[in-house]
């Protein structure tokens, strides 16, 4: 299996080189020249090429060129850059002919596929060559002294939730990215991270994992509903990705993880949810006043809505979950409807609504 690295900070520039390369290719990314030479060390004896841009926001990629070339000469390095100046310096390096942004995805495609059976040119003696492999020891030991070198694992199969992720980790650490299970499996297994972030909705599959590697999981969940509820034993850290202070939770939670705390309960924003006691928002109440469901029945469609599960609810509601299961069937019997008619009944109903209060607010 071809494995490739991908060192660039812009997303979409990965995004780019995602979807050029062959499906059955397994790609690693960094997002920093820094985590992308700790990835090298850990790495490069399984690599079977780089893709390096040089223009990163810690080190310059000549630097992390020339730190990669004393950990191997044989390893393809396929520059992936807009700043053309750089080439001839990346020529004696011994790189591949270089990628100039913008290209088009046929070219990509084709010096990709070529790339990992092509052989490195030769590298050669210069003044310049030896003025970056001089200097390139010293950027790397000064960045790292000018970065918290804290490295944290995000897998979220929403790209545009991926890169807002990174974006807010970038501030504070290391940030790697994993696009598929099996990516993230293997980084989990070559590298050590400190924490891993992921979205609720890949909490099972990636949960499993984070135990699996004994690696503390951060979880970001949509609404404060979800908050208490993914509060369990194999849970470090639950952040509200609608509380406007999300990046801040997220640094404390590294910050206390880091510091050798196991679970972080973090403040959560409640003003927008239902209060003590109060489960279902006034709108959806509302919903269920012409139904002859119980008010726990509605509380358990609506907390089923939200994405949680049998277990979760039965812990959200301080019940059985053969009573979750009982509530169920209840609601079924008097709705006159299966499991899935009712959960899109109740979505459609939700619809309307909002469709309603938006013509409403526009008259």
């Amino acid at each position: 299996m071809t494995t490739i690295l991908v060192i660039d900070d812009d997303a979409e520039s990965r995004q780019y080189v995602r979807e050029a390369a062959p499906a059955d290719w397994t790609i690693l990314e960094a997002n920093t020249g820094l985590s992308g030479i700790d990835m090298v060390r850990e790495w490069f004896a399984r690599l079977d090429l780089i893709v390096l841009d040089m223009n990163l926001p810690d080190i310059e990629g000549r630097s992390v060129c020339a730190r990669i070339r004393e950990m191997s000469v044989d390893v393809p390095i396929l520059p992936f850059t807009a700043l053309s100046r750089t080439v001839p310096a990346l020529t004696e390096m011994g790189c591949l002919p270089a990628i100039i942004k913008p290209v088009r995805p046929s070219s990509l495609r084709a010096a990709l596929q070529a790339a990992p059976s092509a052989s490195p040119p030769p590298v050669t003696a210069s003044s310049l060559l030896g003025w970056v492999l001089e200097q390139s020891g010293r950027l790397e030991q000064q960045a790292r002294q000018d970065q918290v070198v804290t490295r944290v694992a995000v897998f979220a199969s929403s790209q545009i939730k991926r890169a807002g992720l990174a974006r807010m980790l970038g501030l504070t650490a290391q940030v790697v990215e994993a696009t598929t299970l099996a990516t993230l499996q293997r980084l989990l297994a070559g590298m050590r991270v400190s924490a891993l972030v992921t979205d609720a909705t890949d909490y099972i599959s990636v949960g499993s994992l984070a135990q699996e590697y004994g690696i503390p999981l951060i979880l970001i969940v949509p609404n404060a509903t979800q908050v208490q509820a993914y509060h369990t034993p194999d849970v470090a850290a639950v952040v509200l990705e609608t509380d406007p202070a999300a990046g801040v939770r997220l640094g404390q939670a590294l910050e206390a993880i880091v510091a050798g705390e196991r679970y972080v309960h973090l403040p959560v924003d409640l003003r927008h949810a239902p209060g003590p006691g109060q489960v279902l928002p006034a709108m959806v109440a509302r919903l269920f006043d012409a139904t002859p469901l119980t008010t726990r029945e509605q509380e358990v469609v609506w907390l089923d809505r939200q994405g949680l599960s049998a277990t979760q609810i039965a812990t959200y509601l301080a019940i059985d979950p053969q009573t979750v299961a009982s509530h169920w069937k209840g609601a079924q019997r008097k709705m006159h409807m299966g499991r899935s008619e009712l959960r899109r009944w109740l979505q459609e109903h939700i619809q309307d609504r909002a469709h309603d209060d938006k013509t409403s607010s526009a008259a």
